[in-house]
């Protein structure tokens, strides 16, 4: 019975070690690791798509790590809102981002477009007519006057804005800084 037991586990492992693979090891090896060079070679043909930020993001990183103290805000996302009510026309611009005050007798407002260079005077017109809505016929109170007054309308690169909060000038460091870094 010995015998039978010892004969069986031979064949098995005869047989076990027939249906592994008949090549040594080492070409094995060899030959995954040359696919894998020949795969990554090719897929490093292809250059990578810089990922470029939107204006929701943009605007949210600005004011999360600005130092001046914003009011409550609401973005601006009702197309009726933006043309008719604030003037903006953003058939002019690629993406854009309104963020404005909650509550009335606050004046806030932070508007970045990203426009292309064929509309950049177009956008640049449409934000400094908002600044002199803002400044002639927005502010009444104290706080509001000083707000509109500080009110920054510029671009950098293709990202254009207007600020309007009495810390503007702070405010457009801060997106400079994020515009440059992300």
């Amino acid at each position: 019975m010995k015998k039978i037991a010892t004969a069986a586990l031979l064949i098995f492992t005869a047989v076990l070690a027939g249906c592994g693979n008949t090549q040594p090891a080492a070409s094995v090896e060899a030959h995954t690791a040359a696919e894998i060079t020949a795969s990554s070679d090719s897929a490093g043909a292809e250059p990578l798509e810089k990922y470029v930020i939107t204006c929701n993001e943009l605007a949210a990183k600005v004011m999360d790590s600005c130092t001046a103290e914003l009011p409550p805000r609401m973005e601006v996302t009702d197309e009726v809102m933006i043309s008719d009510v604030l003037g903006y026309d953003t058939e002019l611009t690629s993406d854009h981002s309104i963020n404005i005050q909650l509550v009335s007798a606050d004046l806030f407002e932070l508007t970045l477009f990203r426009a292309p260079d064929e509309n950049g005077e177009a956008v640049l017109k449409m934000l400094n007519e908002r600044k002199d809505y803002l400044r002639q016929q927005a502010a009444f109170y104290p706080a509001q006057v000083e707000a509109a007054e500080a009110t920054v309308v510029s671009h950098t690169d293709d990202i254009y804005y207007l600020i309007c909060h009495k810390d503007a000038a702070d405010i457009q460091k801060t997106l400079i800084t994020q515009i440059k870094y992300n």
